[in-house]
């Protein structure tokens, strides 16, 4: 593995382990806490982590097939990558919670796998985020190295999120309407 990806690797892993950490001394009605200005639960926040991984992977695997310019999610259209990154997060939210920490990291497992096979070539491919746009309205690209460096860093701002969410008092109307879903 090239040393700059074991790096960002390395990174990514001390941000999981500090992430499980957290949700492994979360109590259950934890779980459903939103942070002020947040729209997802804790739970919410762990489904969307693993579903980035998801479209990491498939990312690295375009790349890897020889893509030198890759849309994250294979779209151009903003509300179609919105669409791709709430989806699991919604299907995710039927799932028992022992599967969806299972699911998260099987999920960090592929994308380990997959950058064993990134060598220099491709870290220079070009990765586009659909309405990511510099100030004269053209689509802004990052190198491959550059994205993975962002993705690395990705699970602390969502442990932040979730820190937030437990220091807030539960919402009277989000405790019932959990009750109104779990009965």
């Amino acid at each position: 593995m090239l040393p700059e990806v074991q790096v960002l690797l390395q990174r990514a892993c001390s941000a999981r382990l500090l992430l499980d950490g957290l949700l492994d001394a979360l109590p259950p009605d934890y779980w459903t806490r939103v942070a002020a200005g947040s729209r997802w639960t804790v739970r919410d926040q762990l489904a969307h982590v693993t579903s980035a991984d998801d479209l990491l992977v498939d990312l690295l695997l375009r790349v890897l097939d020889g893509e030198q310019v890759a849309w994250v999610a294979s779209t151009q259209d903003p509300t179609e990558l919105l669409v791709q990154r709430e989806a699991p997060v919604s299907r995710m939210a039927a799932i028992a919670l022992k599967e969806l920490r299972d699911a998260a990291a099987e999920s960090r497992d592929a994308v380990e796998a997959t950058c064993v096979r990134l060598d220099a070539t491709t870290l220079e491919a070009g990765v586009f985020v659909a309405g990511a746009v510099d100030r004269w309205g053209a689509p802004v690209r990052w190198g491959l190295r550059e994205y993975l460096a962002s993705w690395a860093a990705h699970d602390s701002a969502h442990e932040f999120d979730i820190r937030a969410a437990i220091a807030t008092p539960p919402d009277l109307s989000t405790v019932a309407l959990t009750q109104r879903r779990r009965n």
